[in-house]
């Protein structure tokens, strides 16, 4: 789903960012047990305490059901990258409020990471056709997830359009950045794909797909002391099969070109 492959030499790994899940503020009771537990469920979001935080969640779901709740349970399941799970708990939020915008984005999100890019697609349509008025930070996200799905079908032209407006919605999201160096990579373009990834690292120094990118483009230039610099990095900052797989095709191509 998430690599561009090349077709003469082995596989570099390069990932498209999808943005991330989105949680929502319900308007309902501030008071009472049941929003004591959401309050302590979102501060132990907040310190990366998933676990503790499901368990708060689901004693304030025992009480109430709420959809700003329900959507917390499904962005914590996604997190922890259990996407079909996640699913479900948004599509409880949709069941109570058809309409409800983060859940929609969410949902499109988990749909896309369990590689049904259509179905996420027409969410992300429907989201759109039903919501004149979408937050820019939601709206940005949109366009960038479905510049993702473009991607993944190939279809490069579409996905870079909506890659542009979501940088000109929201200049600051680093996510449109890196996809759009993957596409100008995946075209040949590698200095422009180097010029993105590093406007990427501008806005987030710590951007991991943006680090497999310029260690991508470098395997390319057979520049194999800059690429391990990058790959390096890029591990550093996060554990993926994908980042190792880099650096071993990068320890073949020491051997060739020593």
């Amino acid at each position: 789903m998430f690599w561009w492959w090349n077709k003469r030499e082995e596989k570099i790994t390069l990932k498209f960012m999808s943005g991330i899940f989105f949680v929502s503020v319900s308007a309902g009771h501030r008071e009472g047990q049941a929003f004591e537990f959401i309050k302590l469920g979102k501060e132990s979001v907040e310190k990366g305490l998933l676990n503790e935080a499901v368990v708060y969640l689901n004693k304030a779901l025992a009480i109430e059901q709420r959809e700003d709740v329900l959507n917390l349970m499904g962005v914590i399941l996604g997190l922890k990258g259990k996407y079909r799970e996640s699913l479900k708990r948004f599509k409880s939020v949709l069941e109570l409020r058809w309409n409800h915008q983060e859940a929609q984005y969410n949902c499109a999100r988990a749909l896309f990471l369990t590689t049904c890019d259509s179905s996420a697609m027409s969410m992300l349509v429907e989201l759109l056709e039903n919501n004149r008025e979408i937050p820019k930070e939601l709206d940005a996200h949109v366009n960038n997830l479905m510049g993702c799905i473009y991607g993944d079908d190939c279809e490069y032209e579409d996905a870079m359009e909506l890659f542009n407006t979501a940088i000109e919605t929201d200049e600051t999201f680093v996510a449109p950045y890196v996809n759009y160096a993957n596409v100008y990579y995946e075209l040949d373009e590698y200095d422009l794909a180097e010029t993105y990834y590093k406007k990427a690292l501008e806005l987030d120094e710590a951007c991991i797909d943006a680090y497999n990118g310029l260690g991508a483009i470098a395997y390319k230039r057979k520049d194999v002391k800059k690429a391990e610099e990058y790959f390096d990095k890029a591990i550093l900052l996060g554990k993926a099969d994908y980042l190792s797989y880099n650096k071993k095709l990068l320890v073949k191509l020491r051997k060739s070109v020593m």
